[in-house]
């Protein structure tokens, strides 16, 4: 099994803002009202380079056999791009119907560390997959996501993740940024079975920034170009066929 820590590229938020006169939940609702605003289908697939596209390629298997497929993704973003453009991209490769389609990417677990914007259609909580910032979805959207500070003790989908990372055969971090905090959070010395299976793209990084991130992991790690976007990473680095 993989299992792969992912964002599609960076998103600019605000920081969040710790004065007395702001509350938790001000403090959620302005990160989900920035982050709410780009998920635009339109805009997801007129992406230019596009890792999703080719991670599903390379999930490429008869309908009947698609399940087989061992795949995690672990995510520290709040959006629900990966599960929209899978879903769509389901239902037109193998020409499912919605509830077809969401079975098959019930397949592939998704594990949003920091929370999420709702859920999608076919769970609870829901809240439309557009840019939209009418308060009520506002207010759904800031119930449902955690900022990086915040106490995560004892969280079950940490705890999922965790049991992924243990049982996992490699690693690979996309467009991660490879902060200590969420590192450590991960556990890597619980990461039992990889045998240097561990990767990760590091486009913008000095060599230094590479070397922290390394040591910061503290097992053997592969990590990319400085110059390769997460499409050219996966294509020069990671056999995803074997």
């Amino acid at each position: 099994e993989s299992a792969i820590s992912a964002s599609r590229g960076e998103v600019r938020t605000p920081l969040p803002i710790r004065s007395a006169k702001r509350t938790k939940k001000t403090n959620h609702g302005l990160w989900a009202r920035a982050i709410s605003g780009r998920e635009s289908e339109e805009r997801l697939f007129q992406a230019s380079s596009d890792w999703y596209a080719h991670l599903l390629d390379k999930l490429n298997a008869p309908l009947i056999k698609f399940t087989q497929n061992r795949l995690t993704i672990l995510t520290f973003n709040y959006d629900r791009s990966f599960e929209w453009y899978m879903l769509k991209a389901l239902q037109a490769r193998f020409g499912l119907p919605g509830g077809e389609a969401v079975k098959l990417l019930a397949a592939i677990p998704i594990i949003h560390l920091h929370g999420t914007l709702g859920g999608l259609p076919w769970g609870s909580n829901v809240r439309p997959y557009s840019p939209s910032n009418e308060r009520p979805e506002i207010y759904l959207a800031r119930e449902k996501i955690k900022i990086i500070h915040e106490d995560v003790g004892n969280d079950p989908e940490f705890d999922r993740a965790i049991k992924s990372l243990a049982d996992a055969r490699r690693v690979v971090f996309l467009g991660f940024g490879y902060n200590s905090v969420n590192i450590v959070r991960l556990k890597p010395k619980s990461w039992g079975n990889l045998n240097e299976q561990v990767w990760g793209s590091a486009m913008g990084m000095t060599e230094l920034e590479k070397t922290i991130a390394k040591r910061h992991i503290g097992l053997p790690c592969d990590l990319g170009n400085s110059d390769w976007d997460v499409l050219r990473f996966l294509r020069e680095k990671v056999d995803l066929e074997n």
